[in-house]
């Protein structure tokens, strides 16, 4: 049964309401900042300032701020301008949110005293009294003041998208400064027939196709709540935490969910390319200690056997003819349902390793194998 929401769709939905909360906790902060300001300097002595509706006013005027900026942020602007450099993101953003700011606040002003105040106040032109509040020092002041709450957002955004999923937050409360030890799995997977690939295309076009490729390959490891470690020439690490990884075979139907995804955009790769990538991938588990490395360019890095382990085994998928190999140390963790063929190939020697590792490949059933194809010339 397909889900009703995908991962990918629910992650956005979870950063416009991180979004959303930051902001108003923030614009109680500025309230009530605003409001020690004016009880220091006994600023009390117009009739229409009350704390408690102006505090309501704010946290309602950023709620609809927040969801509908957020909401440009997460399932707009990232999309269209990925591929833009990050200064251009952050002014395209900014400009954005300075539009939506001055928005929200008319209608904020508009809100408080029409319905805290009174009509009486508009009495008269009412476009007027807006105009006169837009012209004021208290608009300027209120669209600079969230126009840098905005830019900060969208660069934290940004950060949290180079190091991955939450991998800022949990370096910004110290998680890996102290290394720690952790049960994972990691997926080698590579592009097949890369070389030949990059010989017929040329180094530019063939990082295009590259860079495309990963694209794809990204939304399959959101949707099986997979992580990217890192890019290593045409292959990609991903990993899961092991409770993740094994719930659901998500590390085993993610192979096969980025299958599906190249398959379906193979047309459009012959289109541009000329050729539409085939992959392969190993699979493994085990321990690895995990934590922040680096003086001027820090990283958060993983080490054990497990990773050497996983790309020995990645490498015999030629030597096999098969497209995902799985160790039996996950595989007997694996919930696998009546979907896979698991086929066991035996005991085999890998570089580096004492103890031979029994590994077995996986396969969907009824499902024709994939020949790599390329367009003629």
């Amino acid at each position: 049964m397909s889900k009703l929401i995908s991962n990918n769709t629910k992650i956005k939905l979870r950063t416009v309401l991180f979004i959303t909360f930051a902001w108003i906790v923030l614009s109680i902060l500025i309230v009530y900042y605003n409001h020690l300001i004016k009880l220091s300097q006994q600023a009390f002595e117009f009739n229409d300032y009350d704390f408690e509706t102006t505090l309501y006013t704010n946290v309602f005027a950023v709620l609809i701020g927040g969801v509908i900026g957020g909401s440009i942020i997460t399932f707009f602007l990232k999309d269209k301008l990925r591929k833009l450099p990050l200064g251009m993101v952050i002014i395209i953003n900014l400009l954005s949110f300075m539009v939506i700011i001055g928005i929200v606040s008319m209608g904020a002003f508009v809100f408080y005293y029409w319905v805290f105040i009174g009509e009486s106040y508009f009495d008269g032109d009412l476009w007027f009294n807006i105009t006169e509040f837009v012209s004021s020092y208290a608009f300027a002041l209120n669209v600079i003041c969230w126009s840098i709450i905005s830019t900060i957002t969208m660069v934290i955004l940004q950060v949290n998208d180079k190091y991955g999923r939450g991998v800022f937050f949990e370096t910004l409360l110290g998680k890996y400064h102290t290394p720690i030890n952790e049960d994972r799995i990691f997926m080698f997977l590579d592009l097949k027939s890369s070389t030949t690939i990059a010989e017929r295309l040329g180094h530019k076009r063939y990082f295009k196709l590259l860079n495309r490729f990963f694209e794809d390959v990204t939304k399959g490891i959101i949707e099986r709540d997979g992580e990217i470690y890192q890019y290593v020439g045409d292959e990609v690490v991903i990993t899961w935490k092991l409770k993740y990884g094994i719930e659901n075979a998500n590390c085993i139907r993610c192979f096969f969910d980025i299958e599906d995804i190249i398959k379906h955009k193979a047309h459009k790769y012959l289109e541009k390319y000329g050729v539409a990538p085939t992959f392969k991938a190993g699979l493994h588990c085990g321990e690895v200690t995990t934590g922040e490395v680096g003086t001027f360019k820090k990283d958060i890095i993983f080490t054990g056997d497990v990773l050497n382990t996983t790309s020995r085994i990645e490498s015999q998928c030629n030597e096999f003819d098969k497209k995902l190999l799985v160790s039996e140390g996950l595989i007997s963790l694996i919930p696998l349902d009546g979907d896979f063929r698991v086929e066991e190939l035996g005991n085999i020697d890998l570089r580096g390793k004492r103890q031979p590792v029994k590994i077995y490949s996986v396969s969907r059933k009824f499902v024709d194998e994939e020949k790599p194809f390329i367009k003629e010339a």
